[in-house]
């Protein structure tokens, strides 16, 4: 850079502060480039799992990397004879959906279960009027 007139220095007080925060120096300054973080799921049991923004899609164990700070979200989706039992690693809990900030690298799990019949098993209805009855079982339904 041209050395200034010292006449536009002193009408100019506010200019002489802005290049020197810039520096004067006139060097090539660049920033080394921010790695990218990684971002691993394992999947214990049948299921897969996805991320916004896209580039996660797993249905078993992968690794893929985000840029350093991005905010992840994960969503688990099971299989159709599995049910979502929860998060273990960096991401906890028995929701869904996990958000997560990539300072580091992660690693997460999501386990899946083989579903039951939803908790809607009918209760065993026993008759008889004595312990030497013959005993009957009736499935009772619940109202739908």
């Amino acid at each position: 850079m041209p050395p200034l007139h010292p006449a536009l220095l002193s009408t100019a007080p506010g200019l002489c502060v802005a290049l020197a925060l810039l520096g004067c120096g006139g060097g090539n300054r660049s920033q080394a480039p921010v790695a990218p973080h990684s971002l691993t799921v394992t999947i214990s049991g049948t299921g897969s799992v996805g991320s916004t923004p896209a580039g996660l899609a797993c249905t078993g164990s992968c690794t893929t990397s985000f840029a350093a700070g991005s905010t992840v979200t994960l969503l688990a989706t099971p299989a159709a004879d599995q049910a979502f039992a929860g998060w273990s690693g960096d991401c906890q809990g028995s929701a869904p959906r996990c958000t997560l900030t990539l300072a580091t690298d992660k690693q997460v799990t999501a386990s899946f279960t083989a579903a039951t019949a939803g908790g809607n098993a009918a209760p065993a209805l026993h008759l008889g009027a004595s312990p030497h009855a013959q005993r009957t079982t009736l499935a009772a339904g619940r109202p739908g």
